[in-house]
């Protein structure tokens, strides 16, 4: 069928509704009804729309909801009139879209209200009970699975959109509102459908609080009378600054317009939770946090609940966490937060990518064969040199691997000199050693873009509180604390087996103590140790969260991924039929 063939029956269908809408003052609505979603000579088209508009109903999910309560009415009455349920639906729609940080029109928008303000006889009963059902769906759909595909927004996120499928539960909200109708049961009910994790919890609350500052008339700019403050300044600004923390929940404890030391201790604070430079200097970075107007950080709490609709309803009750924007690693077991460390993520040009993986084996001193994205930008230029690429190699304990035969070459001057991007058939594999890049244990996970965790040969870059510093995986701070955590369910209860005890000493005992090129690794270094409970892995990327002690922490957009979700949550759609 044409698209022009189906638009005229999709429009047809709008208007049948329309001209057979009257019949629906009987007793048979529950038939009517059934006769629209499932009629056997349209059961071809996926959709109606509403005649005049672009309000799309479908009928896949409205059947969904609607077989699993016999086709009976939800909005309207016996007489095709909207009905109690329905002025809660008016208003709870409002009310649960602007708490959850949706936007109130793209539910119940002017269509809706001008059918529920038109539909005093009944006229309309059809049109407007499935456009009702039609928009409650899209709306518990928007708070458990996100708005659009997210995979849809940038190369980066591979987290594909989930299928919202909780018809059942839907119509269990539905019938327990509808013994006692009320616009607060409503909202409760259908809230059931949003993230329960602390998490999503958390933002809610952030954005009810914000958006009270908001109502209040927000907060004015702070301006300072020099370029910067050093402890010891003067600065009639500074009771302000102090105001302004207070009121992101830093603990300023001193008054005043001189900058001292207890307010020095809070500014540092807030430059290394927010992923500043660590000076106790109060400039530029300090105060654009600080000046960021109130509408602006409310909308960025919306990007980022949008962001953990990716996410699974309930979280698992262990799994690993790590948020890619403010660079820090965090594992829970039990719903229990029990490890908290930094990592280094990827840079803004090599973007560490949003996914969840399952962590199922752990590698001690793992080789490294270097992605080709990486040969080709840093090492070829250095391998093409000739004698100092051979050099190259010999001190960094890396090979050229024949990526046909497997085998290792041995490189020549004019073997390197003639390589080019066209011309590279081998791999670059690095020996494990104490410098390789991975340092001495690697955390695998499976995806096709080489991404996960490992250890570092670089230890001193956790000190800075920028730590996008990456070429795309991540490194964890403290790996064989958390190595030793996962495997202790490798322990078996009844053996006495000493390879299934992996304390962290014995982790850490299999890393060489030499750094010379010329260290000959000891008998069976390399460990591969398969975990008994594999443990799932998020990496996710979130500008706004809590930190220790509960200060809001705003951190800078470096991979620009909240600017690119919130242009798609803006983007101009289609009347109702939004993705």
């Amino acid at each position: 069928m044409s698209m022009k063939s189906l638009f005229k029956k999709t429009f047809l269908i709008g208007m049948s509704m329309m001209t057979l809408a009257p019949q629906l003052a009987s007793a048979h609505l529950e038939s009517e009804i059934n006769h629209y979603l499932n009629r056997e000579d349209l059961k071809h088209i996926p959709f109606m729309f509403v005649r005049g508009s672009n309000f799309y109903l479908h009928k896949n999910t409205l059947n969904s909801l609607y077989e699993k309560r016999g086709f009976s009415a939800i909005w309207v009455d016996a007489n095709g009139r909207p009905n109690a349920m329905a002025a809660a639906a008016r208003e709870g729609l409002k009310q649960g879209a602007f708490s959850q940080g949706l936007n109130p029109d793209d539910y119940w928008d002017n269509i809706i209200e001008s059918l529920y303000v038109a539909n005093k006889d009944g006229k309309f009963a059809a049109t407007f009970e499935l456009a009702v059902s039609e928009a409650i769906i899209r709306y518990v759909t928007h708070l458990s699975t996100g708005r659009f595909d997210p995979m849809e927004i940038d190369t980066d996120i591979k987290m594909p959109k989930k299928k919202f499928t909780e018809y059942v539960e839907l119509n269990q909200v539905l019938r327990a509102v509808e013994g006692n109708i009320s616009t607060k049961a409503l909202v409760a009910g259908l809230d059931k459908f949003a993230p329960t994790h602390l998490r999503y919890v958390d933002l809610k609350q952030l954005l009810a609080y914000f958006r009270s500052i908001q109502n209040a008339g927000g907060w004015s700019q702070i301006k300072l009378n020099k370029k910067s403050l050093r402890p010891g300044d003067k600065d009639a600004a500074i009771p302000a600054i102090r105001g302004r923390l207070q009121s992101l929940g830093y603990a300023v404890t001193s008054t005043g317009d001189v900058y001292d030391a207890d307010l020095k201790r809070v500014i540092e604070d807030v430059q290394g939770v927010n992923n500043m430079g660590v000076d106790g200097v109060i400039g530029n970075e300090v105060m654009t946090f600080l000046n960021t107007t109130v509408a602006d950080r409310v909308f960025q709490l919306e990007v980022n609940m949008e962001k953990i609709r990716w996410l699974p309803k309930t979280m698992e009750s262990r799994h690993v966490f790590v948020n890619l924007a403010t660079t820090e690693f965090q594992m829970f077991d039990e719903g229990r937060k029990v490890m908290h460390f930094k990592t280094i993520n990827g840079q803004s040009y090599r973007r560490t990518p949003v996914l969840r993986n399952m962590l199922s084996f752990v590698e001690l001193n793992p080789t490294w064969t270097a992605p080709d994205s990486i040969v080709f930008r840093d090492k070829l230029p250095i391998l093409r040199q000739g004698q100092p690429g051979i050099d190259y190699l010999k001190k960094h304990r890396m090979h050229l691997v024949d990526r046909v035969r497997n085998t290792v070459v041995t490189p020549s001057v004019a073997m390197l000199q003639d390589l080019s991007r066209s011309n590279f058939p081998y791999y670059l594999r690095q020996e494990p050693w104490r410098k390789n890049a991975l340092g001495s244990i690697k955390f695998p996970l499976p995806n096709e873009w080489s991404i996960y965790l490992h250890h570092t040969d670089d230890p001193k870059l956790f000190q800075d509180s920028k730590r996008h510093l990456s070429s795309g995986c991540v490194r964890l701070e403290d790996p064989f604390t958390f190595a030793a955590y996962i495997l202790r369910d490798n322990v078996a209860v009844k053996s006495n087996q000493t390879e299934d005890y992996w304390p962290k000493e014995k982790l850490e005992s299999y890393v060489p103590p030499e750094d010379s090129i010329d260290y000959v690794p000891k008998d069976n270094w390399e460990k591969r140790i398969h975990l008994k409970v594999p443990v799932p892995v998020y990496l996710m990327y979130l500008t706004v969260d809590r930190a220790q002690d509960g200060a809001v922490r705003f951190v800078k957009d470096v991979y620009g991924q909240d600017e690119r979700v919130a242009k798609t949550m803006k983007a101009v759609r289609h009347g109702n039929e939004l993705f």
